[in-house]
C-alpha cells in the first residue's frame, strides 16, 4: 500500500522499463513526483496534430475544411497549453 493515501500503488510496464533504464529517474518521477516537461518538438507536434484533428473531425460530416483561422486557433490554443487540448 502507498503510505501517503492508503491506495495500492500500481506497477506498470512503463514503470518497470524506466527503473531498468535508470533507477534514479524512476525515483525522481514516481517517488518524488517530479515530472520533466515535454521538449519543444513534442509540444509542436501535439499542437499541429490538434489543429489537423479538429479539421478532419468536422470534415467527416461537412465534407469541407475548416477555415484556416479556425485551425490555427486550435493549434495556438494547444501550443499555449504545452500541446494539450
Amino acid at each position: 500500500m502507498d503510505k501517503d493515501n492508503g491506495k495500492k500503488e500500481l506497477l506498470s510496464v512503463s514503470k518497470i522499463r524506466m527503473y531498468l533504464r535508470c533507477p534514479l529517474q524512476y525515483y525522481y518521477r514516481y517517488c518524488e513526483g517530479l515530472k520533466v516537461p515535454p521538449d519543444s518538438g513534442l509540444t509542436l507536434g501535439k499542437s499541429v496534430h490538434a489543429g489537423i484533428e479538429a479539421n478532419y473531425s468536422q470534415k467527416i460530416t461537412s465534407f469541407s475544411d475548416l477555415p484556416l483561422n479556425d485551425v490555427l486557433d486550435v493549434y495556438s490554443t494547444a501550443f499555449g497549453r504545452g500541446g494539450r487540448c
